[in-house]
């Protein structure tokens, strides 16, 4: 399979669609996916030092990402694949819109930092686990949490930080993990 380097002196411009569906894409420098672009990612690696600045459209419906990725103010994040797996090497700094349609996402050591918001809209049960390593979920003051609609419940058992606001209606919200 195939390998894509950004190293010191990489960017993108222009506009268009980025696509990712297998292969390896190494981010080694901070590197910023401008509002034009939209990447599309059902396979592969994202991976590397980075950090990945998302300041226009990411769409996670299958591979992996590791290192840190910052979702800049009018950044989207929508993650659409079911078991998608925040490991220990995966940090995402949320100050944008992170769209949370999958049912669960697993946190395997990884850390998710909250400063933007956050929309839970599957009508199935979504989840946030633990699978090992230290997990953290921190939705900081200016977070915001929204699981208002759909038939699910919200299922935490992720040690959880919040100092936002966690907008919960027509659900159930469990926490099952320390808070």
């Amino acid at each position: 399979s195939s390998t894509t380097h950004f190293n010191a002196g990489s960017s993108v411009t222009g506009t268009g669609i980025m696509a990712v569906t297998g292969g390896t894409t190494n981010v080694n420098v901070n590197l910023t996916l401008p509002v034009n672009i939209q990447v599309n990612q059902s396979g592969g690696i994202v991976s590397g030092a980075g950090p990945l600045n998302i300041d226009g459209a990411y769409n996670w419906t299958g591979g992996t990402i590791s290192g840190v990725v910052n979702i800049n103010n009018g950044g989207i994040l929508t993650v659409s694949a079911a078991g998608v797996i925040l490991s220990n090497v995966l940090t995402i700094q949320n100050g944008g819109i992170f769209n949370w349609t999958a049912a669960n996402i697993n946190f395997n050591g990884g850390t998710l930092n909250n400063n933007g918001t956050i929309n839970c809209s599957n009508a199935a049960n979504i989840s946030m686990s633990f699978s090992g390593g230290v997990t953290a979920f921190n939705n900081n003051a200016t977070g915001v949490l929204n699981k208002t609609s759909g038939a699910g419940n919200l299922n935490n058992s992720v040690n959880t930080s919040n100092a936002g606001t966690f907008n919960i209606s027509n659900v159930t919200f469990t926490q099952t993990a320390n808070t």
